[in-house]
């Protein structure tokens, strides 16, 4: 099931999903046990250095988050299943991505899966190469934008299951394609789906 709301109101971005009840290291230290586990992937060149700032604001607010390039997929991907197995990843896990690093959030969580390890929500910033996902993810939302050359909305691939939201953000101010990870409103929206699957 996809859904393609348009930003014809802010608002929008600030709903829960329907279904709701970062480069550093992979294991952060925090004061306390953290309340999810955040992986975001930058893009090409290492772009997307507004995760950098993203991922400071979620530790600050006691998550653990990290950021990586798309070329560090694989590892990401390794390190994570070591630490379920292990019972030191935290939960819920969420992926996240700008770009390229969008293209390698959706392949990393459908690996995952591959490796009995569920993503609990993925986030995508205008996918380039990669337009469909496959099972992994428990929910998607993309944020994207349909005319600038990069970004297009997600479909899913056979077995997914899960809720896909596109939110098309052609019609917002000065937002671009190479700015997307730094837009404090798309931030603002993927910290009020995290706060839904934890509850806080």
């Amino acid at each position: 099931m996809t859904t393609r709301p348009r930003l014809g109101r802010r608002a929008l971005l600030f709903l829960p999903p329907a279904l709701a009840g970062c480069s550093s290291g992979i294991g952060e230290s925090l004061p306390g046990p953290p309340r999810a586990r955040i992986v975001l992937f930058r893009g090409i060149a290492e772009i997307s250095t507004g995760f950098d700032d993203f991922a400071r604001r979620l530790r600050d607010a006691s998550y653990s988050a990290s950021v990586h390039s798309h070329l560090a997929a694989e590892h990401v991907a390794e390190r994570l299943v070591r630490l379920d197995r292990e019972g030191r990843l935290p939960r819920p896990l969420c992926i996240g991505g700008h770009s390229l690093g969008a293209d390698a959030a959706i392949e990393v969580s459908g690996e995952l899966w591959t490796r009995s390890l569920a993503t609990d929500a993925l986030f995508t910033l205008d996918p380039v190469l990669v337009g469909t996902v496959a099972p992994g993810p428990r929910r998607v939302t993309n944020f994207y934008q349909a005319h600038n050359g990069f970004g297009r909305p997600l479909a899913p691939r056979d077995g997914f299951t899960g809720p896909i939201e596109n939110i098309e953000l052609s019609g917002e101010p000065g937002l671009g394609h190479f700015n997307m990870d730094a837009s404090p409103l798309i931030q603002q929206a993927i910290l009020v789906r995290i706060r839904a699957l934890t509850g806080s």
